[in-house]
């Protein structure tokens, strides 16, 4: 809010209207961001099915037998920058698992509308929030976040598979260029 508070205040500027006072202003971004919000809800309750639900809420439970590992959702927040094959095999299986919720979520992600900096800010949301935090929100408000996390990672984790790629690429090119130099 703080960034929408200061761009309005510099469009007012240039324009030669009229600054209003800081709370007036700061009121008037809360009030849109809550319609905003209010409007995404009602989506997510008008068009979300028990399965996407179901498959959302699944990144919330914990693998293994005793419930002692990480769960699903934490281990898709960060993404390694290694090169070594069993790191690339991972993410390449995350990549799968993100491909398919993608896929899945695309049709609530569209009716949705967010794109660029509200995916962002939304998906920037789980990855600094606990599981605990996450599940302390309403249902819907916690799906709009999931949706946007899902799409935001999918995005992410290609782009850093392909600087692996590129990376990966310029070592070998650079290892036979000096294995042709010794020779």
């Amino acid at each position: 809010t703080k960034l929408i508070f200061w761009e309005s205040v510099d469009w007012l500027v240039a324009n030669r209207i009229v600054v209003p006072s800081y709370f007036q202003l700061s009121d008037l971004i809360l009030k849109s961001l809550k319609q905003h919000k209010e409007k995404l809800i009602a989506t997510i309750q008008a068009e979300m099915t028990d399965e996407t639900k179901s498959l959302i809420d699944d990144l919330f439970e914990q693998e293994g037998e005793y419930r002692v590992s990480p769960y699903r959702l934490t281990l898709l927040k960060k993404f390694s920058q290694s090169t070594k094959p069993t790191q690339i095999k991972e993410r390449c299986a995350d990549l799968a698992l993100l491909s398919s919720l993608f896929h899945k979520m695309l049709p609530f992600l569209t009716k949705l509308h967010l794109e660029g900096d509200g995916l962002r800010y939304f998906a920037t949301s789980v990855i600094k929030s606990d599981i605990f935090q996450l599940n302390q929100r309403s249902e819907e408000d916690r799906y709009i976040h999931m949706i946007a996390f899902i799409a935001h990672q999918y995005y992410r984790l290609q782009d850093n598979l392909i600087d692996t790629l590129l990376s990966s690429i310029n070592g070998f090119d650079n290892s036979i260029k000096r294995q042709y130099r010794d020779l």
